[in-house]
């Protein structure tokens, strides 16, 4: 009996000992001793694409809320469906305001009536997000308004693609108090403090004395290259005061000291040294709205020249920022020389290039310039051994997660801004975004169906350079964060290796080479 019992294990090991073997065999035994790591073929559970289909997954997230108690933020984890349209903290701050109160936690401050404002409420650049909040959130007073902060920073600050959060009401930093003159600036993840001792403590700090110097994190907008686009990045600043004048100041000396853990960033000139008079805040006719007013010197249109910075680029870095950190303080005005700007055409950005911006009475704000948002993505290539090797390059922040815009850089091949040159695309030339037939995702699969075409031009390629081919699009497609392994179809279907050691098996899922 007991000898039964133990052949029976013995059986039960060796058949798990032959499952593990079947995993570390690729696809075929026909490739190379470097064989490719792909889990290997079973039965096709999923339809291949045709078309860009809804490209839908489903994920945990981490929501934070008051307390019942009302001491601390509580901990929430929901289950959230995301559509694959770089709209995922949207889709998470929605879940946020429609919670209600539980035994495990309250419902947000303002619930039912603070909603995300209309427009693009939502946008990133990098790992920095802006959020702009309907008017209703106005009506909280400052312990409710920034215990909805902390919820929003905390609940966003959660996912894997974002550091820090600027918020706004209805297109203006609201400030830490009902006056708006104490600034907010961006707000990073906090789940320990209770938000009111936490309100209390920021305030403190700035309301020493009308001079005394704090320090707190601001998001700083960039120029990129080629006049490309803005990107953000984080930086703990000291500030000598609350002045709205002197917090201008410091900004621009941050920007003219230039990026810190951004590559490529062209350097801005001396900001403050080329200003003209002192910074003014006045409010803009028939608004209320409080404005900067910004002069410099002509000569800064030869400083943005020679740094290859485009005046449309420059505009929208620094308005971004000031816009995005002044408390109270939504609208800027910008004159150069005797000129004040009132109208720019973009040239180089990704969308919108050449298209007329107007702005009424000069002024400029934040959401002018959502469309110029560019974030930091890793796109795959080869060096002359056929190593799979990335660089990085700029791309409006809503592509980031788009499958064919990817697609559609790698095809693109280097730029002369990227971070690596010495790599070069091995994709062959005659294959364009149109042989990409379809596109979906099932779980954590990114499914991409191609044409016939692919197919014939990688049978051109040896197996080493289709195998390098086949990782460069893996390796990319793998930076979307909702993605782990890819499927290729070539026409619907998972081709075999085609002749032995000589071409790569398509059957079976991708999944990241590391190097």
């Amino acid at each position: 009996m007991n000898f039964k019992k133990k052949s029976i294990k013995l059986r039960k090991i060796a058949a798990l000992m032959l499952c593990i073997c079947i995993l570390c065999c690729g696809c075929s035994s026909d490739t190379p001793s470097s064989a490719l790591p792909t889990v290997p073929p079973e039965e096709d559970a999923y339809t291949p694409p045709i078309g860009d289909l809804k490209m839908e997954y489903q994920t945990l997230c981490s929501l934070y809320l008051p307390s019942i108690d009302g001491t601390q933020l509580a901990q929430v984890t929901v289950e959230i469906e995301h559509m694959q349209t770089g709209k995922e903290a949207e889709t998470v701050l929605e879940a946020l305001f429609s919670y209600k109160k539980s035994e495990d936690a309250d419902c947000i401050p303002g619930y039912g009536s603070v909603k995300l404002a209309g427009g693009m409420p939502v946008s990133q650049s990098c790992g920095i997000v802006t959020v702009n909040l309907s008017s209703a959130a106005l009506s909280l007073d400052e312990t409710q308004l920034f215990t909805l902060f902390m919820c929003i920073t905390n609940t966003l600050c959660a996912l894997d693609t974002v550091e820090g959060v600027n918020i706004l009401v209805n297109g203006t930093s609201p400030g830490l108090d009902i006056a708006g003159t104490i600034p907010v600036g961006c707000l990073t993840a906090d789940v320990l403090d209770d938000p009111a001792m936490l309100l209390a403590r920021y305030t403190a700090q700035r309301k020493q004395t009308e001079d005394s110097a704090f320090r707190m994190n601001a998001a700083l907008y960039f120029p990129a290259q080629a006049g490309s686009g803005i990107l953000c990045e984080l930086r703990p600043l000291t500030f000598s005061g609350c002045d709205t004048a002197e917090l201008v100041h410091t900004l621009l000396d941050a920007l003219s000291f230039g990026a810190e853990d951004l590559p490529n960033v062209p350097d801005l000139p001396d900001l403050n040294g080329l200003l003209t008079e002192e910074i003014q805040v006045t409010e803009a006719s028939g608004t209320g709205q409080r404005v900067v007013q910004l002069h410099f010197e002509a000569a800064l249109n030869n400083a943005l020249v020679s740094a290859g910075i485009t005046r449309s680029v420059f505009v929208a870095s620094l308005v971004s920022t000031l816009s995005a950190f002044l408390p109270g303080t939504s609208l800027c005005a910008i004159t150069i020389g005797e000129e004040q700007i009132t109208s720019l055409i973009p040239a180089g950005l990704y969308e919108g290039s050449g298209q007329t911006i107007s702005f009424s009475g000069g002024n400029m704000r934040y959401s002018d310039f959502t469309g110029f948002l560019l974030t930091n993505v890793a796109l795959y290539f080869v060096d002359e051994s056929l190593n799979v090797t990335p660089t990085v390059r700029s791309i409006p922040s809503t592509w980031v997660c788009s499958p064919r815009k990817l697609f559609e850089q790698m095809l693109e091949g280097i730029k002369y801004y990227d971070t690596e040159k010495q790599i070069s695309t091995i994709l062959p030339e005659d294959v364009s975004s149109a042989d990409l037939i379809g596109i979906s995702q099932e779980g954590d699969t990114l499914l991409l169906n191609f044409s016939q075409r692919f197919l014939t031009e990688c049978e051109k390629l040896s197996y080493e350079q289709e195998s390098a081919l086949i990782y460069t699009i893996v390796n990319t497609m793998t930076e979307i964060y909702s993605v782990k392994r890819v499927r290729f179809y070539v026409l619907s279907g998972q081709p075999a290796s085609r002749s032995e050691g000589k071409s790569v098996c398509l059957q079976g899922d991708f999944m990241r080479r590391v190097q």
